[in-house]
C-alpha cells in the first residue's frame, strides 16, 4: 500500500513542469519496466463490472504473478481527491480482490483485460467482487505482485461508481455537472525570419504531430460539444501548407469542419502575453494582434467568431480593461489568476471581474474559471489512459459534491498540450453519455448556469501578475512600424514586402519567443523588415556622381533613374546647392516607372565656377531615405552683373590711363621748359 501510494504520487507529480524537468535529468528512471493502464471504464453502475486494460511488460510477467486490486473509501471532496493524486495515502481500505495474471485474456497488441465485478447495493457479500456498493469516486490501486507477494509495479486509478436503476443502468444525477472543454489549437510562428517554413511547426501539423493528433481526435468527437480557440496564424499556416501536403490538409479540413459546428473563440494573431505588451506601452501591437486575429479566423472559417468571449491567460487589470473596451464581456481565465482571498477550491459558476476604474469606466466582465488542476492532469507525462481517467474522476468528484445544483466546470487544455490520441479519445468517450457529466460549450455555461450571487453580486479580484518584458520593446517595435508606414507611401499598401512586414511585426511579439534563443529569433523576425526594404530600395538606382557643366546662366539638369523593382514607385527628389537657384522648385514628387525615368530640373547659376550639388531621394512622407549623393557643377557662364562690372572696370582703366598719360605729358613739357630757361 505504501508503494502504491508513492507510485500514485509520482504519476500525478509527472503532470507538473517541475516533474518533467526531473524526469529529463534522470532518464534512466523512465526506462524501468512498469505496469500501466491502457484503458478503463469511465464509469460503472453498482452491481456491474469494472473493466481495466493493462500493459504488462514481459520482464514483469513472472510465473505465478497476480494482480491485487485494493479499493479505498471514496473521496469526499475535490480537495481530498487532489491529496490522493498528490501522493497522500488514500485512506482506509474498503476491499481487495486478487486475480492471477495468467487468467487475464491478452489481445494481439499484448494488452491484458482485467474484469472484476462490483457488488450491488444491498446485495450479499461476494469475495470475488469489489464492494463498491454506493455511488462515489473510489481510489483503486492496481498492484502487480510476484509469487511471494512482493510488489513489482503498481499505480492508483479512480473508479467512478454510479447508483444503479432497476434495469441495472447508471442513474444520472438530478443536475449533471456541465463540462466545457476548451481546445486551444495554436503554436509559435510558422515561418522563420527569412520567410521559410519552420520545420518544427510543420512537424506539429502533420498527422502524427502534436496538433495533427488533436485534429484527428476532433473528427471523432461526434456530438460532444466543444469550444475551440484556434490560433489564427497557426490555422492560416495549417490551411496553406495543406494545399501542398494532403496529410496536413486533412488535419486542417478537420479543424475547419468541427469549427463549423462548435463555438469558436478568437484571440491574438499569435500567442501573446497581453499584460506584457500593455505594460511596455505596446497598445498598438495589442490592437494589431486582436484585429488581425479576428480577421484571419473570419476569412478562414467563413463566419464571424464569437466577439464577446475571450480566453485570457495570462491576465491582469490592464489587459482586462483593454479586452472590455474592445467589446469582450465574457472571459475564460485560469483559476490561478483569481486572488486566493476571493476564490474557492473549485469555481463552478460564472462570476464577475471588475476592470480597474482608473483604466476604464465600463462595467464588470463575466468570467468562468479554467480548472487548471484538471488541465494539468491532461497535460502530464503519465500513462494516457490513467491521465484521462483521473481527469474524468476529478470532474465526477465535483459533480457529486452538489448533485442538485446547476453548475459547470471549464477545462482549457494547456496551450502546448502534447497528448496522444488515446488520451483525447478516452476523455471524449467518457464524456459521451456520462451519468454525472454534461458536455457543453462555454457559451452554454454563460447562458444556462446561474452566476454566483448573494444579496450583492460577487465580484472577484485578480491575483497579482508581474508581466515579463516583451520579446521586442516599444522603441524597436515603433521604429519598425514607422519604417513600414514610410515604405507603403513609396511602394503602395498592397506591396508584398509591406504585407510581409506587417506580419513580421505581429510575429515578433509571440509569447513563444522565450529565453536567449527566443529573443534572438524575435529580433531577427522584426529585423527582417529592414532587410527586405533595403533589398527593395537597392534596386532603385540614382545617377552616379559626376560633373555637370552649365554653359549659360540658366538651363536644365537631367537626372536619369533606373527602377529595377518591377513596379511603379513614388519618390520625392530634392536638389540643394548654395550657388544654384531653382525657378520651378528644388523638390518634386515623381513616379518612377519600371526601367528608366529621366527627370529635368530647371536651374539658374548665381555665379561661375565649380560647386557641389546634393541629390536626395526619399519616400513621399520623407521618412525613408532611398539615396543621397553629390555632384559637382561647373558654370562657365558670365552673368549680366559680371558684364557691367567688367565694362565699368574697362572704362575706369581707360580713364585712369588717359589721365595718367595726360599728366605724364604735362610733366615732360614742364621739364623741357625748365631745361630751356636754364
Amino acid at each position: 500500500m505504501r508503494r502504491a501510494a508513492a507510485l500514485a504520487a509520482v504519476l500525478v507529480a509527472l503532470t507538473t513542469p517541475t516533474a518533467r524537468s526531473a524526469v529529463a535529468a534522470v532518464p534512466e528512471a523512465a526506462a524501468e519496466p512498469a505496469i500501466t493502464l491502457a484503458a478503463q471504464d469511465a464509469w460503472d453502475a453498482a452491481g456491474t463490472e469494472l473493466h481495466l486494460q493493462l500493459n504488462v511488460p514481459v520482464a514483469l510477467a513472472v510465473p505465478d504473478a497476480s494482480i491485487s486490486l485494493v479499493a479505498y473509501q471514496p473521496v469526499a471532496s475535490r480537495a481530498a481527491f487532489d491529496r490522493v493524486t498528490a501522493g497522500t495515502a488514500p485512506g482506509s481500505v474498503l476491499d481487495q480482490v486478487v486475480i492471477p495474471l495468467s487468467s487475464l485474456s491478452t489481445d494481439a497488441a499484448g494488452t491484458r483485460t482485467l474484469t472484476v465485478g462490483l457488488e450491488p447495493a444491498g446485495g450479499a457479500r461476494d469475495p470475488a467482487r469489489l464492494s463498491l456498493r454506493k455511488a462515489g469516486v473510489y481510489p483503486v490501486t492496481v498492484d502487480l505482485r510476484d509469487a511471494d507477494e512482493r510488489s513489482l509495479s503498481s499505480f492508483t486509478t479512480m473508479a467512478v461508481v454510479a447508483a444503479a436503476g432497476p434495469d441495472g443502468s447508471a442513474l444520472p444525477l438530478p443536475a449533471r455537472l456541465g463540462v466545457a472543454w476548451v481546445w486551444p489549437l495554436m503554436t509559435g510562428p510558422s515561418t522563420l525570419p527569412d520567410g521559410s517554413k519552420d520545420p518544427a511547426v510543420t512537424a506539429e501539423l502533420r498527422p502524427g504531430g502534436r496538433l495533427g493528433r488533436q485534429a484527428a481526435a476532433l473528427t471523432r468527437a461526434g456530438d460532444v460539444p466543444l469550444t475551440l480557440t484556434p490560433g489564427p496564424e497557426t490555422l492560416e499556416a495549417w490551411v496553406n501548407q495543406g494545399h501542398d501536403n494532403a496529410a496536413i490538409g486533412r488535419g486542417a479540413a478537420a479543424v475547419l469542419d468541427v469549427a463549423g459546428r462548435a463555438q469558436v473563440v478568437s484571440g491574438t494573431y499569435v500567442p501573446t502575453d497581453l499584460p506584457s505588451l500593455l505594460a511596455a506601452g505596446l497598445t498598438n501591437a495589442v490592437d494589431g494582434q486582436l484585429v488581425r486575429g479576428d480577421e484571419t479566423l473570419g476569412r478562414l472559417l467563413g463566419t464571424r467568431t464569437d466577439p464577446r468571449t475571450a480566453l485570457a491567460r495570462p491576465i491582469d487589470g490592464a489587459s482586462l480593461a483593454r479586452l472590455r473596451a474592445g467589446g469582450v464581456d465574457r472571459l475564460i481565465v485560469d483559476d490561478s489568476s483569481i486572488a486566493a482571498a476571493s476564490a474557492r477550491t473549485t469555481l463552478t459558476r460564472p462570476f464577475l471581474l471588475q476592470p480597474p476604474p482608473a483604466l476604464v469606466t465600463s462595467g464588470p466582465v463575466t468570467a468562468v474559471a479554467n480548472d487548471t488542476g484538471i488541465a494539468q492532469l491532461l497535460g502530464g507525462d503519465g500513462a494516457p489512459a490513467l491521465r484521462a481517467q483521473l481527469a474524468l474522476a476529478a470532474l465526477s468528484v465535483v459533480a457529486e459534491a452538489q448533485p442538485d445544483a446547476v453548475r459547470a466546470t471549464v477545462v482549457a487544455n494547456p496551450a502546448d498540450l502534447d497528448a496522444p490520441a488515446s488520451l483525447l479519445d478516452a476523455v471524449l468517450t467518457g464524456l459521451r453519455g456520462h451519468p454525472w457529466l454534461q458536455p457543453q460549450t462555454v457559451d452554454d455555461v454563460f447562458e444556462n448556469v446561474p452566476p454566483e450571487s448573494t444579496r450583492n453580486a460577487v465580484r472577484r479580484e485578480l491575483a497579482p501578475y508581474p508581466p515579463p518584458a516583451p520579446p521586442i520593446g516599444a522603441v524597436e517595435y515603433g521604429a519598425a512600424q514607422e519604417r513600414l508606414t514610410a515604405f507603403r507611401s513609396l511602394a503602395g499598401v498592397d506591396n508584398p514586402i509591406a504585407l510581409a512586414g506587417d506580419r513580421s511585426l505581429l510575429l515578433s511579439e509571440s509569447a513563444t519567443f522565450t529565453g536567449p534563443e527566443g529573443q534572438l529569433r524575435a529580433e531577427a523576425t522584426i529585423g527582417s523588415i529592414a532587410v527586405s526594404i533595403d533589398r527593395f530600395l537597392a534596386r532603385v538606382h540614382v545617377p552616379r556622381p559626376s560633373t555637370i557643366t552649365l554653359t549659360s546662366r540658366s538651363g536644365e539638369i537631367p537626372l536619369t533613374f533606373r527602377n529595377d523593382t518591377g513596379q511603379r514607385i513614388k519618390v520625392v527628389i530634392e536638389l540643394a546647392s548654395p550657388k544654384l537657384a531653382f525657378p520651378q522648385g528644388s523638390s518634386r514628387l515623381v513616379t518612377l516607372d519600371p526601367k528608366s525615368t529621366t527627370v529635368r530640373f530647371a536651374v539658374e547659376s548665381r555665379t561661375s565656377g565649380t560647386f557641389p550639388l546634393r541629390l536626395s531621394v526619399r519616400s513621399p512622407d520623407g521618412a525613408l531615405p532611398v539615396a543621397d549623393t553629390q555632384f559637382r557643377v561647373r558654370s562657365t557662364a558670365v552673368s549680366a552683373v559680371g558684364l557691367v562690372l567688367m565694362g565699368g572696370a574697362a572704362v575706369f582703366l581707360a580713364l585712369w590711363w588717359a589721365i595718367h598719360i595726360r599728366r605724364s605729358r604735362r610733366a615732360r613739357r614742364a621739364r623741357r621748359a625748365e631745361v630751356a630757361v636754364a
